[in-house]
């Protein structure tokens, strides 16, 4: 028996320190992989975030075409009324504007009671 611990303990007698530190390596490592798992799925996650938070341009450029083409649908559609001669306008002054507006509602209600 004392043969058998003599052989054991030879063994181990210059390899202790490695096979401790082999053993430490592997158990760091097994810590570090799990960890950047944990941290790459954080990241994605926090990625994914930050893609919402941008602004997304092709979409933004799609919107102001499309209010450019809704403006100039009105412009026209204006400026066919204006050339039909169904609409008269008048230019006055801030402060005469409120005068001006009076002046036209009694005269409308005048025309509209003598009809």
């Amino acid at each position: 028996m004392k043969e058998n611990r003599n052989i054991r303990t030879r063994f181990l007698e210059g390899r202790a320190p490695f096979v401790v530190s082999l053993v430490l390596s592997v158990l760091l490592g097994i810590v570090l992989w799990e960890g950047a798992q944990h941290l790459t799925l954080k990241a994605e996650a926090e990625t994914r975030k930050a893609r919402m938070l941008l602004p997304n341009s092709a979409a933004q450029r799609n919107a102001i075409l499309q209010a450019q083409r809704e403006t100039t649908a009105k412009l026209g559609e204006l400026l066919d009324l204006l050339r039909s001669g169904k609409v008269k306008i008048i230019v006055v002054d801030d402060e005469t504007s409120k005068k001006a507006g009076e002046k036209n509602r009694t005269r409308d209600k005048k025309k509209s009671k003598s009809k």
